[in-house]
């Protein structure tokens, strides 16, 4: 009977030392559990920290979108007018090297008409048309009334009629310099 009695404390010996190692490892297994639970919980935070920033970054990149649309048509709105502004840039610059063209080719003829008229004048030079009192220096005379001739081109190819317009008046009275002096009037 002892036997059985030391037999049955052995069994039991072996059972409480089980069943305490079953205990010890519980314990571990339900803290390593509370640290898991705890850092899902602050996974799950995460997870709602990244889903706002996110949405934030959602509507950023709406809003740079919005914002990038709006930049592109005031760009090609600015665009338009810059290349209307450059076109007729252009034609004033292009109109401006043909009056000058014009002017300097005026210029040169009434220059010429000049050496002209001084290397074939009596020494007191040019005198003023009957019934037409020169003016002081630097003035310009009334404009005549009655053309002599109907207008024609010039030697050079211009119309008469527009040299007019140019100048201002009819120049087949007026002198070469007053011619000059007036076209230089009228340019400014």
């Amino acid at each position: 009977m002892m036997s059985g009695i030391a037999l049955g404390l052995a069994i039991d010996a072996v059972l409480a030392i089980m069943l305490f190692a079953a205990i010890v490892v519980g314990l571990r297994v339900h803290r390593r559990l509370a640290e898991v639970r705890r850092a899902q919980s602050e996974l799950a935070d995460l997870v709602v920290q990244l889903d706002r920033a996110t949405e934030k970054a959602r509507n950023a990149v709406g809003e740079l979108k919005h914002a990038g649309s709006e930049a592109r048509e005031i760009l090609t709105s600015d665009m338009a007018r810059a290349r209307s502004l450059a076109d007729e840039l252009s034609l004033i610059a292009e109109a401006g090297d043909n009056l000058a063209t014009r002017l300097e080719t005026r210029l040169t003829e009434a220059g010429r008409h000049i050496r002209a008229q001084d290397k074939s004048a009596p020494s007191g030079g040019r005198r003023a048309p009957t019934g037409e009192r020169s003016a002081p220096r630097g003035e310009v005379p009334a404009r005549s009334s009655a053309r002599s001739a109907p207008p024609a081109e010039d030697d050079l190819g211009f119309d008469d009629a527009a040299d007019d317009d140019l100048f201002g008046r009819d120049d087949t009275d007026v002198s070469p310099q007053e011619a000059i002096m007036a076209a230089l009037r009228n340019v400014r």
